[in-house]
């Protein structure tokens, strides 16, 4: 499970055993309250963005790294104010005539 937070944590939690919850890490990002929290169609990469925030933070999944599989990538800032995200499956630019 991953929870976005009001205080712009993002909490990784492992549910598989329901007698034995536990949190596999804690990432503080922003200072506001995570607005939108999208995960990639192939599971690899999450998205978030924060309440009056112009930066798009990307989180990698790597269930093959047993010593660190969630790495924050980095952010990609936009320069308005951004509303949503989301992720588009496999994005093909129109051919040209």
């Amino acid at each position: 499970m991953i929870l976005g937070t009001s205080e712009g944590v993002v909490r990784f939690i492992d549910v598989g055993d329901r007698k034995n919850v536990k949190t596999i890490k804690v990432l503080n990002i922003y200072d506001k309250a995570i607005k939108e929290l999208k995960v990639s169609h192939d599971h690899h990469q999450i998205a978030l963005l924060a309440e009056d925030d112009d930066r798009i933070f990307f989180i990698a999944l790597n269930n093959k790294e047993k010593m660190n599989p969630i790495k924050l990538l980095g952010f990609v800032a936009i320069p308005t104010k951004l509303e949503s995200i989301s992720w588009v499956p496999e994005f093909k630019p129109p051919l040209r005539r």
